[in-house]
């Protein structure tokens, strides 16, 4: 009944390293295959993730050694689609080439964020990573003070690997204009203005880690009528990607294994 994606980490007592053993992943919601990173060590699963090689595979391994079940991590990670589809999005089924269909709406998007959390359990010392994804539209986050704004900036100006990464690139022209209205909306109600810097919000979700004195708010309950997605729900609830055929081809579910 968990609505959670496991993965079982456990150490391999012969090298002393990390091993990705076992999985559960019904929503992966990118291109995340796991049937292709069962048995591979940590280095090697994060091959494809910006600075890894230079900022954190150094010390990762040290980390994970150090971990006690008493040490418990939360993250958050997010990426942008204009679909609501938990197996694979539609912006990671688009080619390096390829862009967002003209027809879809700007107000499609939303913004996919994954709450990731890590644990050492007790009594076999294998690490459980988790990731559970929610879905918040940019339409429905009109109102909150700099999301249009911080959206914009990151899409366009974030590091290029990032861009590449997220595939800023297949969408981010499709979209602008929408922003634009959006950032200009929130001037013209007093919410931001032009001077107003752009950063996260300590009062957001995952941000407890800024400190600031200020008494901006945000994250309030929309003021409006929120778009009715069952029927997009439905269509792609049913979609070809939800079959057993491609559960099965994409390895989305793995058995547990234990041990080496």
């Amino acid at each position: 009944m968990a609505k959670e994606d496991f993965y079982i980490v456990l150490k391999n007592e012969e090298d002393d390293k990390h091993y990705l053993m076992g999985a559960a992943v019904p929503f992966p919601g990118g291109s995340f295959g796991v049937k292709h990173k069962l048995g591979k060590h940590l280095d090697w699963i994060h091959t494809e993730v910006p600075y890894y090689e230079e900022k954190l595979k150094p010390s990762m391994e040290r980390w994970f050694k150090r971990m006690r079940p008493a040490d418990l991590v939360e993250r958050a990670s997010w990426y942008i689609s204009w679909d609501h589809k938990l197996l694979r999005n539609n912006v990671y089924a688009l080619k390096d080439d390829e862009t967002v269909e003209s027809s879809v709406k700007p107000t499609e998007f939303n913004v996919r964020v994954e709450r990731q959390t890590l644990r050492r359990l007790p009594k076999s010392n294998a690490i459980i990573f988790t990731n559970h994804p929610v879905f918040y539209s940019i339409e429905e986050m009109k109102d909150e003070p700099l999301v249009p704004s911080l959206i914009r900036k990151i899409i366009y100006e974030a590091p290029e690997s990032i861009i590449k990464y997220k595939k800023f690139e297949s969408f981010r022209d499709h979209i602008l204009p929408y922003l634009d209205e959006l950032v200009d909306r929130q001037y013209k109600l007093g919410l931001i203005t032009p001077e107003t810097p752009i950063k996260t919000l300590s009062t957001y979700p995952f941000a407890e880690f800024l400190k600031s004195s200020n008494e901006e708010k945000g994250w309030k309950n929309p003021k409006y009528d929120a778009p009715n997605y069952s029927e997009t729900f439905k269509k792609e609830i049913a979609s070809e990607e939800k079959t057993e055929d491609y559960l099965k081809s994409s390895g989305a579910f793995v058995p547990v294994k234990v041990g080496f």
